[in-house]
């Protein structure tokens, strides 16, 4: 039964069969959730399209405080709902109708985790007043209240450099564009955390004497990103130090049990030094040796990674990628 009272709409959820009842009370319901979803798909393609990665992160950064506030309200709402239902289902109209909203006061103070606990409420009127509720049935005296404590922590971006003759770290300058992060997390989960690292670079594999590489940012379990950004570049300059190349056919082989032999199909392999200028120009390819490790290997053609090795140059000078032999394995 619906009726016209005081130039409003009102729905008989009382008497009657429920079920058409509760689907038109439900379709604005589910509309209003339709256009919150449009409304957000609407924010990341007009933000991703027009501003670029770092915006679209910001927008997505803000998502969890503006859950944690939803979520707060409509527990606060559960509770009003609670009883405001339970009097109007007893036909207590007029005393439920005063009841406007209801208010929680928690206590934040020293909370150094997610806060779980029951507290009381206080039933509002239109205007902030106090409803007494001596003359209304509650259902429920407390109300279960689940506050998440976020603490916000900027972190150091630190980045691991594996060495190796002709790729050391001191023969090296880098920097980030980004060499910081604020991540927010309960403050037991940030306590121990004092940086992030974006993991090892290994400078053998940098082929060239400068590079660029963008790094994601892990972020640790439990925290979320504030920052607004998820990657940071890496740049990374070789000081001083020139490139050369030689062909070397020292191949020798190593891990073979009394009974195996090997044959090399590839007889020479150019390979890439880097080093200071003075020490290359005393290379020569009687210094530069190739060794391949066929322990996990069996029998027939294989292509083996090789290690290459340079004599008597004081760990100056080095190979820079990575090198493979081709050879048959026979027994």
């Amino acid at each position: 039964m619906a009726a016209q009272k005081r130039g409003g709409y009102r729905m008989d959820m009382v008497h009657g069969p429920l079920a058409g009842k509760v689907l038109l009370f439900a379709l604005p319901l589910m509309a209003s959730s339709l256009l919150q979803l449009l409304f957000n798909a609407a924010d990341v393609v007009v933000v991703g399209r027009c501003a670029g990665e770092a915006a679209l992160a910001a927008v997505g950064s803000t998502s969890s405080l503006i859950n944690l506030l939803v979520n707060l309200f409509v527990g606060f709402s559960v509770g009003t709902n609670v009883v405001v239902a339970r009097d109007m289902g007893s036909g207590r109209e007029e005393d439920v109708s005063k009841v406007a909203s209801a208010r929680i006061e928690v206590d934040l103070a020293g909370a150094s985790s997610t806060l779980r606990k029951e507290f009381s409420y206080e039933l509002l009127d239109s205007e902030g007043n106090v409803v007494p509720s001596g003359d209304i049935r509650i259902s429920d005296k407390q109300i279960m209240v689940t506050a998440p404590i976020y603490a916000i922590k900027e972190l150091p971006l630190t980045v691991k450099f594996k060495s190796s003759p002709g790729s050391r770290e001191e023969d090296i300058r880098w920097e980030l564009t980004e060499t910081t992060i604020s991540v927010a997390g309960e403050p037991a989960s940030l306590e121990n955390i004092t940086e992030i690292s974006l993991g090892e670079i290994d400078l053998s594999m940098i082929l060239s004497n400068s590079e660029q590489r963008t790094l994601e940012i892990p972020i640790p379990a439990g925290c979320e990103n504030v920052s607004g950004y998820a990657t940071t570049t890496i740049d990374i300059q070789f000081k001083n130090m020139e490139t050369r190349t030689f062909s070397v056919s020292n191949i020798s082989a190593i891990g073979l049990s009394d009974v195996q032999h090997f044959s090399k199909v590839t007889n020479s392999v150019d390979v890439t030094l880097r080093g200071p200028a003075g020490e290359l120009d005393e290379v020569t390819e009687d210094d530069i040796r190739i060794v391949v490790d066929l322990t996990e290997f069996g029998a027939g053609t294989v292509s083996v990674p090789a290690i290459v090795l340079v004599d008597g140059h004081d760990n100056l000078v080095g190979a820079i990628g990575p090198y493979a032999v081709t050879g048959k394995i026979t027994s």
